[in-house]
């Protein structure tokens, strides 16, 4: 009886999540491509397009009305899994079987956007903006990882869904502005019954998707040739519930109702605080640098829990047990003429610990980042667009430090596995002035 009741439950949770879950690509790559490009370093850089999602402080610094659109294209290249390795054992399944496992996931495909608008321009200055990311193929679906399986949790599925940051800023002293908004995000809600008999079964299903919103804020100073900024962003965390609710009929000659609480998180962007500068020398080159925090320690695995009203099932709980991480960026841009060159680079140290205890598996490295772009402006392009005009283009490298995970013979993972590959992105961008 024990074991049909994990089937029926194992069999109605799957049939809820079928798709795929995202998180924020801005999180992982950048918004735009000028950013993007100099190592996302763009915490105390004055306004621009992209400005809001970096400090929302920054988009008071704009003198005109500016818009930006782009593309992004992203793949992962990470070293293969061997072949055989023990995928389950007698503690997570009911025997011992191997195989091997695919860490080549999905492409990042998409359009970037944002729009910055200024409301009031002289003291004290007002304006409203906002940035995002579309993917091409969905904008949004779910699913919830195998537990133990091994997985890059930081890529995996984690950059096609649509996001969207957006707020105002005000010049609360000379030169100094204050922002705020939000971070719009998606969550689930939901029941089921689930009837079983000897004839047939019926399902019976009710999902509701409600708006999750985290806040965000910053706080810039800028002068004609150099600027600080301070931003904030609370964690960004998408549940699904779902309550099951079987109903067992005739079932070895008895009826059977019980009640479960599934729930999970199926994307998860930390909490972060990123502090910055800008100098621009000689008025041709740009230098920028940030220092981000990131609080991965409360990171939610996209693992379901499973609570059980009725007989005693266990309690399915996953953590990893992150640890929370400080990154430097650094970043230049170039002008000669109409044109810029700019370049970049990043060091993001890995929030996972690995030879993990038990049978997890979640695999990341540290990472060295680097970026580099072209930038050209025109008064006006090919008369299609009769305004100032900005084209950008950038290409990213990550590299992940190589590293080897042992796992002894009872637990899932073994024998062991290396760790490492890269991950490339790149985009183009056309942000117009009005």
């Amino acid at each position: 009886m024990r074991a049909l009741l994990k089937y029926l439950i194992i069999i109605s949770t799957y049939a809820f999540f079928v798709a795929y879950s995202y998180a924020s690509v801005g999180e992982m790559f950048g918004l735009g491509s000028r950013p993007s490009s100099m190592g996302n370093a763009f915490t105390a850089v004055p306004g621009g397009a992209f400005g809001f999602y970096y400090n929302p402080g920054s988009i008071i610094f704009s003198k005109d009305v500016t818009a930006g659109i782009g593309t992004i294209y992203g793949e992962s290249n990470f070293t293969n899994v061997p072949g055989d390795l023990i995928l389950e054992t007698s503690t997570t399944g009911d025997k011992v079987r191997k195989g091997g496992v695919d860490v080549n996931y999905e492409s990042t495909k998409g359009t970037v956007f944002g729009l910055t608008l200024p409301l009031r321009k002289n003291y004290p200055r007002i304006a409203v903006g906002g940035s995002g990311y579309i993917p091409f193929d969905r904008l949004v679906s779910v699913q919830f990882e195998q537990p133990y399986i091994p997985i890059y949790p930081l890529y995996s599925k984690r950059t096609q869904r649509f996001s969207f940051y957006g707020g105002g800023a005000v010049e609360v002293l000379p030169d100094l502005s204050i922002g705020g908004g939000v971070n719009l995000f998606t969550r689930l809600e939901g029941n089921a019954v689930m009837r079983a008999t000897t004839a047939e079964p019926i399902l019976v299903l009710g999902i509701n998707g409600t708006p999750g919103i985290s806040p965000v804020a910053g706080i810039q100073y800028e002068k004609e040739n150099y600027g600080i900024g301070l931003s904030f962003k609370n964690e960004a965390k998408s549940t699904a519930k779902i309550a099951l609710k079987p109903q067992l009929t005739n079932i070895m000659g008895g009826d059977f109702s019980l009640e479960w609480l599934t729930a999970g998180s199926y994307f998860y962007d930390p909490t972060q605080i990123a502090l910055g500068a800008f100098s621009t020398l000689w008025n041709n080159i740009t230098l920028v640098a940030d220092v981000m925090f990131q609080r991965w320690s409360k990171f939610q695995l996209p693992y379901l829990d499973i609570e059980s009203t009725g007989p005693d099932l266990g309690r399915s709980e996953v953590r990893g047990g992150f640890q929370d991480t400080f990154s430097p960026r650094v970043g230049v841009e170039y002008k000669l003429n109409q044109i810029s060159f700019r370049g970049g680079y990043q060091f993001l140290p890995s929030p996972i610990k690995l030879n993990q205890t038990n049978n997890l598996n979640l695999l990341d490295a540290d990472k060295n980042i680097y970026s580099v772009g072209l930038g050209y402006s025109t008064a006006a392009l090919f008369g299609i667009i009769e305004n100032p005009v900005d084209l950008d283009a950038h290409f990213q490298f990550h590299k992940l430090k190589n590293s080897e995970v042992t796992k002894s013979p009872d637990q899932v993972g073994a024998p062991g596995y290396p760790v490492g590959g890269s991950l490339y992105n790149l985009g183009l961008s056309l942000t117009s002035y009005f």
